[in-house]
């Protein structure tokens, strides 16, 4: 787990820098400083986890784990708020890029939102709890953002444009 910790804080280390050293976007400054802001939470949850782990169940402060995942949502949130930002220019530059952002973007909801189904659902599971009427409802809204962009991504794979290499790539995640 450390090791993957390196590797992942280098990489955000190292797109931070290229981030700040780049050209200017539309509210560049200020969604850097909510990444950071954000990414700063997560590393300080982060430490106050480990420190948990190493207490048996009943001794965990139960914040910790309650905190967890809007932490860790809302550090991806904002991660994908900047990144949407950056490329926005490069997307009106070209169609071809554009293209092949919003192909990334369909990606990227799905896996988002089929991911906090799941993490819904385990913590129903994990509770053993009733599935609610306002958990049904939550599922259902995650599930539709998932098909919406399955449905995106099905029209974009049709596109004139979209190379063979990335209809392979889609290919692949679809079947795996």
């Amino acid at each position: 787990m450390d090791a993957r910790r390196v590797k992942g804080d280098a990489a955000y280390d190292q797109v931070t820098a290229i981030l700040a050293s780049g050209p200017a976007f539309a509210g560049k400054t200020s969604l850097m400083k909510a990444m950071g802001d954000a990414h700063a939470k997560l590393k300080g949850l982060r430490a106050k986890s480990d420190a948990a782990l190493k207490l048996a169940k009943a001794d965990r402060d139960a914040s910790v784990a309650k905190g967890w995942l809007p932490v860790v949502t809302g550090t991806i949130l904002k991660s994908q708020d900047l990144r949407i930002a950056a490329t926005r220019a490069a997307s009106h530059a070209s169609p071809a890029v554009a293209e092949l952002l919003s192909v990334k973007h369909a990606g990227w909801t799905m896996a988002e939102f089929a991911g906090r189904e799941r993490a819904v659902m385990g913590g129903i599971i994990s509770a053993d709890a009733q599935l609610s009427a306002q958990k049904r409802n939550l599922l259902a809204g995650f599930r539709g953002r998932v098909e919406s962009a399955q449905d995106s991504l099905k029209s974009l794979m049709k596109a004139p444009g979209i190379s063979d290499t990335v209809k392979t790539a889609v290919a692949g995640a679809k079947k795996n």
